[in-house]
């Protein structure tokens, strides 16, 4: 039995809006039914991405292939309507003079009509078939903007930033539920955010698109824990980058000595540039006798208390010594001009370091 074509496959799609070069040969395969988000800052190209696979623009070069069906290369174009493509954008975007009902059934044939009612019941709306959108919340709104999408029967979902607008309180919830929705549904989906947490708790892999190319591919998992360079380890959530030289399958900073996990083979006495995520760091207060005896003594300069863990900012008693950053679970029990003993638990990443590199550390910390 020959596989399942790749739900999505993209091959070298360049597109310029005059002298900006927005996206630079972007190649990525998402395999069929799976749920892939598409990470970036803002201006990384994200949506025009999003757009080319739509139809709604055209590649300057490249091709898009949507269940081993080539939709956009070269010489060869299918019209956005007829991509099977479901597309929710950030804001619902409902028909404000039609019903619910209507709205999930618009440009539905007249014998699938009928078909609204249970993609209702899918996404938890069937309640509200008569209402009017203006009489739902942001999150019902989604909800029934994801039906509409569903109700083309597509062969793929495009997601752009559709909680982006929700109250942070309704935020986590409403993309659980719309997660769980997509994977009842059996579809491949395409999610494009900016904001990481959303991408690695709902993506089976995620994409970070960086400057016109996708930097790196991976399961939320192995792009957290192994990033491919410093820059992503960096933009991927709250990090500590410090200098270091390898030895032995080693490497020292001013931490101490810990096993490497490293890309490629880094040089016996090599400099590094070392990734310690703030997970990684343990800290007493300096009078707490289960301190380990390669702690070192360390100031509490700044405390981010957040009820379910905190980011403690912390700078080491050494001549300038860098701040380091913390997370622990819960209240640290520690304050701001405390003495503590810090200490580094686990394997970390390093990598070659690079040519210019303007401190002893560099703390990377997203609010």
């Amino acid at each position: 039995m020959s596989a399942a074509p790749p739900g999505l496959a993209l091959s070298g799609l360049r597109k310029h809006f005059g002298s900006q070069l927005v996206l630079d040969g972007v190649d990525l395969t998402v395999a069929s039914g799976a749920f892939a988000a598409l990470l970036g800052a803002s201006g990384s190209g994200k949506t025009t991405l999003l757009r080319l696979i739509a139809g709604f623009e055209r590649p300057d070069a490249g091709s898009v292939a949507i269940g081993g069906r080539v939709v956009e290369a070269p010489g060869q174009r299918v019209a956005p309507e007829d991509r099977r493509v479901g597309f929710v954008p950030q804001e619902a975007a409902l028909f404000p003079h039609l019903s619910v009902e209507a709205n999930v059934a618009f440009g539905l044939p007249r014998r699938r009509r009928l078909e609204a009612a249970a993609l209702l019941e899918l996404v938890g709306m069937a309640p509200y078939g008569r209402r009017m959108p203006h009489q739902l919340s942001g999150g019902q709104q989604q909800r029934v903007a994801l039906a509409r999408a569903l109700a083309i029967r597509p062969a793929l979902v495009l997601l752009d930033e559709p909680f982006s607008s929700l109250d942070p309180n309704l935020r986590a919830a409403v993309r659980e539920e719309v997660g769980r929705i997509l994977r009842e549904a059996g579809s491949t989906v395409l999610l494009v955010t900016h904001d990481q947490d959303e991408a690695l708790s709902l993506a089976d892999v995620v994409a970070v698109l960086r400057r016109g190319v996708v930097a790196q591919c991976a399961t939320p998992r192995a792009l957290y824990g192994a990033p491919a360079d410093v820059e992503l380890a960096c933009f991927l959530g709250e990090a500590n980058v410090l200098e270091g030289r390898a030895r032995a399958g080693e490497v020292t900073t001013v931490l101490g000595a810990a096993p490497c996990g490293a890309p490629g083979v880094l040089g016996d006495g090599e400099l590094v540039e070392v990734l310690v995520r703030p997970e990684q760091l343990r800290l007493v207060a300096v009078s707490d006798p289960s301190a380990p005896q390669e702690s070192l003594a360390a100031v509490v300069e700044r405390l981010d208390y957040h009820g379910h863990d905190a980011l403690v900012r912390v700078r080491l008693e050494t001549e300038n010594a860098a701040p380091l950053v913390a997370r622990t679970l819960g209240d640290p029990g520690v304050v701001a001009g405390e003495r503590v003993r810090v200490w580094l638990d686990g394997a970390v990443r390093a990598w070659p370091r690079r040519a210019v590199t303007t401190s002893r550390a560099a703390v990377s910390v997203q609010d």
